[in-house]
């Protein structure tokens, strides 16, 4: 990512990772430190998202009310919640995602 500083980029990528790869009952530091400021909310991370022959939606709360949604929307429909929801994810992305990569 490209662009002036304090616009976001890191919270971007921060939003991103978190999203992929945490279960919405994490307390981990890095989802407590992105709670919002001056506002009795969890994190809240929405995301569609395309990779390899998948297009999808992932929304996750965490904190306050967690929740995992994900809709599949291609190549066939699906939708799912909670932890089967984190779950297929996390096998749509190992199928699909270079994720040394990722993490580079």
């Amino acid at each position: 990512m490209q662009g002036p500083n304090e616009v976001g980029k890191t919270s971007l990528a921060e939003a991103l990772a978190l999203a992929l790869e945490q279960l919405d009952s994490s307390t981990r530091s890095d989802i407590r430190a992105a709670k919002p400021v001056h506002h009795d909310a969890g994190p809240h991370v929405e995301v569609e998202l395309s990779t390899g022959p998948y297009r999808l939606v992932i929304e996750k709360r965490w904190l306050r009310s967690p929740m995992t949604h994900l809709k599949v929307l291609e190549p066939r429909a699906e939708a799912m919640t909670g932890r089967e929801a984190h779950e297929r994810l996390r096998a749509i992305l190992h199928e699909t995602l270079d994720e040394q990569l990722w993490h580079a």
